[in-house]
């Protein structure tokens, strides 16, 4: 628990990192901040007895440690795609799912992430519907089709060649 004093520095703070600072809505609120892991909320009861979110613990453990975090809001959807990039990474590679080039990190800049089923056709952001992409592939699918993706992915690998090269070999 902590002090008023302390709150107020705790909330001074969170707003030289970035964080809002929103007025209590009502009397047992003792902070309501914003930040890129979300909005939160503190709590005290009649009895003094404070309650924080676990995440809101973790910032405040950074407090205390005179740790130095970017906590604005905006950087909210940041933080969500590259949790997202970690993900697709772990599940397919580090690498464009249609031309094969590697990225040197997950912070390239030259990652984008492309739909399989398009938005624009109703495709969900779900990660199932999800795959990495260098920024030219990215581009040359646009809005195709699944099956037009696929083919064009067969088609950077050379899968196309390999399997018309067999047709004629066999004949």
């Amino acid at each position: 628990m902590l002090s008023d004093k302390e709150v107020a520095a705790f909330k001074g703070w969170l707003t030289k990192r970035g964080a809002i600072v929103d007025p209590p809505t009502n009397v047992w609120e003792v902070l309501r901040v914003r930040t890129c892991f979300g909005p939160f909320v503190v709590y005290q009861n009649k009895a003094g007895r404070q309650t924080w979110p676990d995440e809101l613990v973790e910032i405040l453990n950074s407090y205390k440690a005179k740790q130095d975090v970017a906590l604005s809001p905006d950087l909210k959807s940041k933080v969500k795609l590259r949790h997202l990039i970690d993900d697709l990474v772990a599940r397919d590679g580090p690498w464009c799912w249609f031309c094969e080039v590697g990225f040197l990190s997950p912070d390239s800049a030259a990652i984008t992430i492309e739909h399989l089923v398009p938005k624009a056709h109703g495709g969900p952001n779900h990660p199932s519907n999800l795959v990495l992409a260098c920024r030219e592939c990215n581009g040359e699918a646009g809005s195709k089709s699944v099956s037009e993706k696929v083919a064009m992915r067969d088609l950077k690998r050379g899968f196309v060649c390999e399997q018309a090269e067999k047709r004629h070999a066999s004949v």
